[in-house]
């Protein structure tokens, strides 16, 4: 047989790609018998996973059954007969080498490298290894000998501070780098922020050779040495600290992308040649993209998310989102091909700003949410023509969205547009021409990739956020693919089609794995896994069911017999117990997976075709879809229907599908739309999707649910953004930058907001316009508005440490601003009775104020160990409630000042927002950890389990009037309400917001509830 080596896979890629890359070898291996792979790794968990129990697969523990000494000694003797004419070696130092080597080749191959290549003669070399500590190896500490040989190695060149410095910034710099760069690029790079120069990274590049060594002109290391740099076992003078290495290189990142990028960098000529026809389109790219600049275009954002955030890297990241320089990089990354890579940057940012402080980072994250939106819509043309970064995408961003704003109008040689602008982003995110009829969609797993099955007898695999196609198509069938379906684990693709045959397809290398599934006699119409992976299921115009092991690629006992038409559609139970059919006999089939025996009568009620089947995520229901062009919901146990027909569609149901959660199903028509349906009201919920041109013939919702795939006879795959909203009029517009804080007037006819802007305006509820003037005074960012309970006055809080006091009627500011706080007011509410201010702060104090003379009542409350981010009183004045960043809540007599039983604690992150029911029995909290919890404000415990939905940090939460409800707005751009009794939400999610929710608000009428944004819009929801 032929024998492939793989040797040290331990050092390659991360331990889930590992795990992968066994499990598709030994999948295919299993069927080449004329191939042997041996796979060398050191002891690792995922890759010891991967091998575990599997045919095919013999493991062995080299550590037990070999010794390296022999091999160590004839590598020692070879190499110093080479390198020792005269002799000068004697034998002891040999023997004293092999044994110090351990048993661990590399040391044996480090040492011989240092004492060959360093520059001294061979005898003196030696001494120097031979002196090293010599620490043995073992359980406890398997490289201790390697490790002092490293020390040593570094120890003998870098003897003074400078030097062990200057080596700890270039090795920490290979270390930390996300791929191998030349000498050349790491000096030019790091030169730009630190004072080593070029000709010190290759002067020390030289020395270490022998810990370092170069192929094709790149420098690669043994991952024993970034082991040893990391560990605790290395000098302090020489340890890397991979945060602060990440941080410089964050810095250089930044400082290259800032000064290298510029508009059409490879002088484009034109948009309308593709860039694969652009000839000589690498050698522009070399030529105008320095490597220093495809490094940090690619890698830029992974460093700022693993380094340390200090100010400065704060303000560096703000200035270049800023800036056109975002705009200029995304050109790079469309040049070079890694249209990927601008999404993935906008999530590492994202999650870096989750990190550290939310008010520093608002804009940042504004920016990364809008580049995600942009990207997935333009994928196609960043794709296909950079130009049209700027002729398309720029031209054609939404009127409301922060990168117009921002970026683009600097963009002067950028096509313009003078009418007809999009207000926000629509629903459609990605459209795919997929060049012919689509018959089946599916979402991987992950969420990260589309299958689709096609008229012209292929299965595509298409990116789901770039949308560009993945690989070549999958061929191999003989007529149109019908259905599609992802393996649980999702390294896998079944497909069913007309040709009478279904084949399972390797996802990661487009291969047909096995045979082809033959038995049918007819098309098959339907493919679906169980949950385990191990079976299939397809259904076929043959009037029959069939199961499949996929192992054998043998039919699992007799077909399913019953249905007296075709078999349009079927779907395993996601507990792997049932499996549901639907057919042209108008009736859906439940049937037991394991005996094939049907479970209880046939589904009865549809008056046409059955088109469509799927089980809810829990197993207890069964949606189907019908050419009567109703939608019916099915109890599993009863057999029975639930409730009325889901009505709405003016052509055949096509294609169902259920949300991950169980809460809303989804359906696609001949009418064109697909539209999304509550599954306990029956109810559709928003508007339908409309753009295709033709039928919907397959539906799927994305594993988060935010997303949903439609393929149509119209040649496309498209991709949706399911989110809708039950907004009253329009946005209330007039802020210049992101409001922090609303709140609505006692009688519930006006609305005031806080501003970054500095500024607090006043709005009509009705009408949505501006009332007066703007409230100016702070110096810095208002941070928090509240009415006094008379309506004639304002109080808010800011930035700039104050709290200050307006009369509604005039504009202007009662008195002088309150001063005490010696840090961000974060928040400020007043009491029932009129008396009392209270205000938060970044200084961790709680201070009360006498609303009539601005003097503070007594001392500040003090306990919290963080920030505090949010206060609320009571209905009855009595006492004060706080939340803060050290994860806890906390209530206050606030006569006293006294804090009232332990800290209300539950909540794994930071509080954001607090507030009291009506009937001062109850607080509610919300947090960064994305629950809402409700707590007896006597005893302190929590009341029922975390209200949870949001997909992201809760900013803001609010009790209605009547105690029923309670309100929170997200980092998720949501508004949610939620049913105290029940602890479930009530109705669908508001959304409308482009960017997050700051803060939010109940009339007092309970009816509204009005939202604010960091997109600059206040809104008023019913």
């Amino acid at each position: 047989p032929t024998i492939i080596i793989i040797d040290g896979l331990d050092e390659w890629g991360k331990p889930m790609e590992q795990h992968i890359f066994l499990d598709q070898l030994q999948g295919h291996l299993s069927k080449i018998k004329w191939l042997r792979v041996v796979v060398m790794s050191r002891s690792n968990s995922e890759i010891q996973k991967a091998m575990m129990n599997k045919k095919h697969v013999q493991l062995f523990d080299l550590t037990m059954d070999y010794t390296a000494h022999q091999d160590i000694e004839i590598f020692f003797r070879q190499r110093f007969a080479y390198w020792d004419d005269d002799n000068r070696i004697s034998k002891s130092d040999i023997d004293y080498l092999i044994s110090k080597a351990d048993g661990l080749f590399i040391w044996a191959n480090t040492a011989m490298d240092f004492i060959t290549e360093s520059g001294m003669d061979l005898a003196s070399n030696i001494q120097v290894v031979l002196q090293s500590k010599g620490h043995e190896s073992g359980v406890d500490q398997p490289h201790a000998a390697l490790y002092d040989l490293y020390t040593e190695i570094l120890r003998q060149y870098f003897t003074n501070k400078q030097s062990q410095h200057q080596c700890l910034l270039i090795t920490g710099a290979i270390i930390s780098a996300y791929e191998p760069l030349t000498i050349d690029t790491l000096g030019m790079m790091l030169q730009l922020e630190t004072k080593v120069t070029y000709p010190v990274v290759k002067r020390a590049i030289d020395v270490l050779k022998a810990v370092l060594y170069l192929n094709e002109g790149k420098i690669y290391y043994h991952l024993s040495l970034a082991e040893f740099l990391t560990s605790e076992k290395c000098p302090a003078e020489f340890k890397i600290q991979r945060a602060l290495q990440h941080q410089n290189w964050g810095r250089i990142c930044m400082k290259v992308l800032s000064t290298e990028t510029r508009f059409n960098i490879c002088n484009l000529e034109t948009s309308s040649i593709p860039n694969h026809e652009i000839r000589d389109l690498k050698n522009r790219i070399d030529q105008n993209i320095s490597l220093p600049l495809q490094y940090s275009a690619q890698w830029w954002a992974h460093h700022i998310k693993n380094g340390e955030a200090t100010e400065s890297i704060v303000q560096k990241v703000r200035s270049f989102t800023k800036s056109c320089q975002i705009i200029f990089w995304m050109e790079c990354m469309s040049l070079m091909g890694k249209i990927h890579g601008i999404l993935l940057s906008a999530k590492e940012i994202k999650e870096w700003a989750l990190k550290i402080r939310v008010s520093i980072i608002f804009f940042v994250n504004s920016t990364m949410q809008e580049l995600e939106q942009f990207t997935n819509v333009f994928a196609i043309a960043l794709h296909e023509s950079t130009p049209h970064l700027y002729v398309s995408g720029c031209a054609l961003v939404p009127v409301e969205s922060p990168l117009r704003e921002n970026k683009i109008i600097h963009l002067k040689q950028a096509v313009k547009v003078t009418g007809g602008h999009a207000m926000k982003w629509g629903n459609i995110l990605n459209v795919i021409n997929s060049k012919s009829n689509v018959y089946s969609v599916a979402y991987s797993p992950d969420g990260q990739q589309v299958a689709s099955g096609s008229l012209d007898k292929t299965v595509r695999i298409w990116n789901a956020q770039t949308s560009i196609q993945t690989g070549e198509p999958l061929r191999g069938h003989t007529d149109r693919v019908t259905s599609v379906a992802w393996s649980p684990d999702g390294h896998y693709i079944i497909s069913g089609s007309w040709d009478k045959t279904a084949q399972i397809w390797s996802a990661q290398t487009g291969l047909k794995v096995g045979e082809l599934l033959k038995g049918h006699i007819d098309g098959i119409s339907s493919v679906a896994w169980s949950p385990d992976g191990q079976y299939v299921v397809t259904g076929s115009w043959d009037k029959t069911v069939r199961i499949w092991n996929i192992q054998t690629g043998l039919q699992v006992r007799e077909p399913l017999k019953g249905h007296i038409g075709y078999v349009t559609s079927v779907a395993y139970s996601p507990d792997g117990q049932y499996v549901v059919s639907g057919s042209v006999d108008k009736t859906a089939q439940i049937w037991n997976a394991h005996t094939g025996l049907q479970a209880g009568e046939p589904l009865k009620g549809h008056s046409n075709w059955v088109t469509s089947v799927r089980f809810s995520p829990n197993s207890k229901y069964v949606v189907s879809g019908s050419r009567d062009r109703t939608i019916r919901i099915w109890n599993t146990q009863t057999g029975l229907q639930v409730g009325e027909p889901l009505k709405g569609h003016i052509g055949h149901v096509m294609s169902v599908a259920y949300s991950p959660d169980g809460q809303h199903i989804l359906s696609g028509s001949r009418d064109k739309t697909v539209r999304i349906w509550n599954a306990q009201t029956g109810l559709q919920v928003g508007v339908s999707f409309n753009g295709h041109t033709n039928w919907v013939t397959s539906v799927a919702y994305s594993p988060d649910g935010q997303l949903v795939v439609s393929g149509s006879r119209d040649e496309t795959v498209r991709i949706w953004n399911t989110q809708t909203s039950l907004q009253v009029g329009k946005p209330l517009k007039g802020h210049i930058d992101y409001i922090t804080s609303v709140a609505y007037s006692p009688d519930h006819q006006y609305v005031v907001s806080g501003s970054w802007d500095k500024t607090v305006k006043i709005w009509n509820a009705q009408t949505g316009l501006q009332v007066g003037e703007p409230f100016k005074g702070h110096t810095n960012w208002v941070t928090s508005v509240a009415y006094l309970p008379d309506g004639h006055h304002i109080v808010s809080g800011s930035w700039d440490n104050t709290v200050r006091i307006w009369n509604v009627q005039t504009s202007l500011q009662i008195e002088k601003p309150l001063k005490g706080h010696t840090d961000t007011v974060t928040s400020v509410a007043c009491s029932p009775d009129g008396q009392y201010v209270v205000s938060g702060s970044r200084d961790k104090t709680i201070q009360i104020w006498n609303a009539q003379t601005g003097l503070p009542a007594r001392e500040p409350l003090k306990g919290h160990t963080d920030w505090v981010t949010s206060v609320a009183y009571s209905p009855d004045s009595q006492y004060v409630v706080s939340g803060s960043y050290d994860h806890t809540v906390k209530i206050w007599n606030s006569q006293t000042g006294l804090q009232v039983a332990e800290p209300l604690s539950g909540h794994t992150n930071w509080v954001t927002s607090v507030a009291y029911s009506p009937d001062g029995q109850y607080v509610v909290s919300g947090s960064v950890d994305k629950t809402v919890r409700i707590w007896n404000a006597t005893t302190g415990l929590q009341v029922g389990k975390p209200l949870q939905g949001h997909s992201s940090d809760i900013t803001s939460v609010a009790y209605s009037p009547n105690g029923r409800y309670v309100v929170s707005g997200a980092w998720d751009k949501t508004v949610r309400i939620w049913n105290v009794q029940t602890g479930l939400q009530a109705g669908e999610p508001f959304t409308g917001h482009i960017n997050w929710v700051t803060s939010l608000a109940y009339s007092s009428d309970g009816h509204y509830v009005v939202s604010g944004s960091a997109d600059r819009t206040i809104r008023i929801w019913n």
